[in-house]
């Protein structure tokens, strides 16, 4: 007899069972007393089993299957009860399906993980539960079904992949990867600018920002001063010659640019990276010739990204950040108007993602906002809050045949793709505070959703004006945007909301908040490049949020001086100051570290003498004077 307490577990764990699905790594045997309902199914999962087609652990090897070929594989165990239920339904599918899958030459087929063990446990992407329903396209990984186990909602995702692959939608889709692969190529103008001379250019904190908006950069951190960084740049040289026309080239010197190189948290010399707006990937093998160029090319985007709708309601279900997407009738866009837009999107896909969808006529039901006789091809913006119902059309013409015409194209993007507002977390913190912004940040409290909503709200909308994007004295037309508000004061502000109930301790120990204590919502304005921060007014009380005005009332008094910042231990400025008189030392320390201790001796070693002969003047005996 087993104790109330384990009998009350393993209730709890069969349940749980149920309700989640069967986790993988599950070792336990299945419970030994089945109902009557339970034993049914299994009977007929046992029945149905015998006619599905089952891979073996040689058809299945290093992830992939053997021969290629387009398979859907069903992974699942005879101990899983969903396993169970859906095994007779996907015998019914294969049945119902295989005429017209073998016209095509798609294979369905089981791997049983309970046989399989470690094929299962060790396959990539690992699997999370049973049943797990992929597609394998040429024998590789492709997709993997995320919705219920069921039958009429498996069968419509996988002919909606079939549509990509097999048709007009998939000769089409074929079309638009070919063009995003030339993008680059299509237009003389932008590849102009990528590395024309096969140089690696100087990078510092003030042409950086012009340089990042024409494209990513292989970048090189270095210090004059390190006997690695000397060795190593006939070799970046040669990589600047070897990488003309097709990426852009740069170094640093972090004795001179600092602050520039904190920014990237460059800890030694030389650091190489690629970066980009929203990238930042730093190499971490052998510094090869060979290794470094393969690190590189692996960053030559593509101009876009074709997409089928399924995808584009993906993007538009999970993602928070501003999404950008072209759509166009496969069946009616001349192909030379895709060609045009490569151009563009070419010279800022490192900036933003671009999304092309061939069939734009299925793709817009997804965006309910704009009316059914919108005319293709069409540019709109969708910003990734509140469910991206916020969504902005491009307006003027897309027949782009002229470098205005591209220009005011890429101008558009470039202002209304940008973030209005963003979460600060672990995925977000470097991106934010990063150095240079200053950052408008609202502190909320999860929990409480009302205050939350408004604070988020006023943050949107202040975002939204501080950076021209609120709908006000707004217009596009054919001639290129005004950059009047495009500057570099608003390109540095941020405007981002940080959750207390999940980040508590960082909001303690920047902002000296007791998140137990404090009320909020609360209002902070930060300078990440002082790492100074403002919390409250001229009148010393905390900054108001009330309304979008009033956030950027405050905004406008800190970049004009106008408030006094603090750190979290209440002390006033200063540390930037030390820091800045004491990185050279640093940096000459890191990289001559035996020089700095022969250096040190000497001093040590004068100092001691120094002191040595001060004590013999001072104990010297006194002399008379003599006698006239």
């Amino acid at each position: 007899m087993q104790p109330p307490l384990i009998q009350l577990v393993l209730v709890l764990a069969v349940t749980l069972s149920h309700v989640f699905g069967h986790p993988v790594n599950s070792t336990s045997d299945p419970i030994p007393s089945l109902s009557a309902a339970e034993a049914a199914v299994k009977a007929a999962a046992d029945a149905a089993d015998v006619h599905i087609r089952h891979l073996s652990a040689a058809e299945f090897v290093n992830h992939k299957v053997v021969g290629g070929g387009d398979w859907i594989l069903f992974f699942g165990s005879v101990k899983c009860p969903h396993c169970q239920k859906l095994t007779p339904e996907f015998l019914k599918f294969q049945q119902r399906r295989e005429k017209d899958f073998n016209t095509i030459g798609l294979k369905l087929a089981k791997i049983e993980c309970t046989a399989l063990k470690e094929i299962c446990l060790n396959v990539q992407p690992a699997l999370k539960f049973y049943p797990t329903i992929r597609i394998y396209k040429d024998g590789k990984f492709t997709k993997e079904y995320e919705g219920d186990d069921e039958i009429k909602l498996i069968e419509p995702w996988v002919d909606s992949w079939i549509k990509t692959q097999h048709g007009e939608g998939a000769k089409a889709m074929k079309q638009a990867e070919a063009i995003a692969r030339a993008g680059l190529l299509l237009s003389s103008d932008s590849s102009s600018k990528i590395n024309p001379d096969g140089k690696s250019v100087p990078i510092n904190s003030k042409n950086i920002g012009s340089l990042l908006d024409q494209s990513s950069w292989f970048v090189k951190f270095y210090s004059p001063y390190c006997h690695h960084c000397v060795s190593f740049a006939p070799m970046w040289t040669e990589i600047a010659k070897d990488l003309k026309g097709a990426m852009n080239v740069g170094e640093v010197d972090c004795t001179v640019e600092m602050d520039l190189c904190k920014k990237y948290d460059i800890q030694m010399y030389p650091t190489v990276m690629h970066v980009g707006t929203n990238l930042e990937d730093q190499f971490q093998g052998v510094r090869t010739k060979e290794n470094l160029m393969v690190f590189a090319k692996q960053y030559s985007k593509p101009a876009f990204k074709p997409v089928i709708p399924d995808e584009i309601n993906t993007v538009l279900l999970t993602s928070t950040n501003p999404s950008v997407f072209y759509l166009y009738d496969h069946k009616t866009t001349p192909l030379t108007h895709l060609e045009q837009f490569a151009k563009v999107s070419a010279t800022i896909t490192h900036l933003h993602e671009i999304n092309v969808c061939p069939e734009g006529p299925e793709a817009l039901k997804l965006f309910p906002t704009l009316p059914a006789s919108t005319k293709f091809p069409v540019l709109l913006i969708s910003q990734g809050e509140r469910g991206h119902k916020d969504t902005r059309v491009f307006q003027a013409t897309m027949d782009l045949k002229t470098d205005a015409q591209r220009n005011n194209v890429r101008d558009w993007i470039l202002k209304h793709a940008r973030a209005v507002l963003m979460k600060l977390d672990e995925t977000t913190s470097r991106k934010i505070m990063d150095g240079v912004n200053t950052v408008v940040l609202g502190l909320v409290k999860g929990s409480d959703e009302v205050s939350k909503k408004t604070m988020v709200d006023v943050l949107r909308e202040a975002g939204k004006k501080w950076n021209g994007q609120s709908g006000e004295d707004s217009k596009d037309d054919d001639v290129s945007l005004v950059k009047g508000d495009w500057d570099e004061k608003k390109e540095k502000v941020v405007f981002a909301w940080i959750d207390v109930l999940q980040k508590g301790d960082y909001v303690q120990r920047a902002f000296g908040v007791d998140v137990k204590a404090a009320k909020f919502p609360l209002l902070v304005v930060v300078d990440s490049k002082e790492d100074l921060f403002y919390d409250v007014g001229v009148d010393q009380k905390a900054l108001e949020f009330g309304s979008r005005d009033k956030v950027l009332e405050n905004l406008d008094l800190v970049i004009k001086g106008k408030l006094v910042g603090k750190h979290a231990n209440g002390g006033v400025g200063g540390y930037k100051m030390i820091q800045r008189w004491t990185m050279p030392f640093a940096t000459f320390v890191k990289a001559h570290p035996l020089l700095t201790i022969i250096l040190l001796g000497g001093v040590i070693l004068l100092l001691f003498r120094c002191a040595l002969a001060a004590d013999r003047t001072a104990y010297a005996p006194l002399r008379e004077p003599k006698a006239d």
